[in-house]
């Protein structure tokens, strides 16, 4: 679908990936923007850079997110009453990178995690270098179809996407 939306208007793309970004992080601005179509191993690569405004305030509402938007970017719809297998349009391979910059010392990354079932897997991973933090959240889907005798597992990734991708840092002091 993304790399459809590319084809037709690599502008009206970008536009629409600004938008998002400002829905998720409102104070945000855009600084660089590229897609490569198809690398060599048929990926479709889109790549943003943002700079968000000053931290938010210590405190113990102070929290800053690490993945924004990563689980909307897992179509999900209600099982309870469906008949028919939720099938998704291809496998996929999705993956956010995020370097988190002026990261007090004190502030700690989560632990790594990763989740996998039957035909999906979510792994995220943490680095810390001064006062940058280096986070990545993937999730590999090789899997399309979900049967209805499928839709716990189908549960299972949905709420993996949910834990993993939701998390945040603590800036209290």
């Amino acid at each position: 679908y993304v790399r459809s939306q590319t084809n037709a208007s690599s502008r009206d793309r970008r536009e629409a990936v600004e938008h998002r970004m400002h829905d998720l992080w409102p104070d945000a601005q855009v600084e660089d923007y590229s897609a490569e179509k198809e690398t060599a191993n048929g990926e479709f690569i889109e790549t943003v850079r943002l700079k968000r405004g000053p931290l938010p305030a210590a405190g113990a509402t102070a929290r800053i997110e690490i993945f924004p938007g990563a689980a909307q970017d897992v179509d999900r719809v209600p099982l309870a009453h469906r008949k028919t297998a939720v099938v998704y349009s291809f496998p996929r391979l999705i993956r956010y990178q995020t370097t988190l910059k002026g990261i007090p010392q004190e502030v700690s990354a989560p632990e790594p995690r990763s989740i996998s079932g039957d035909g999906w897997s979510v792994k995220t991973a943490y680095s810390r270098d001064g006062e940058l933090i280096h986070a990545s959240w993937e999730l590999q889907l090789a899997r399309a179809r979900f049967d209805p005798e499928a839709f716990p597992e189908l549960r299972k990734l949905w709420s993996a996407v949910s834990s993993t991708s939701s998390w945040d840092l603590s800036l209290s002091r």
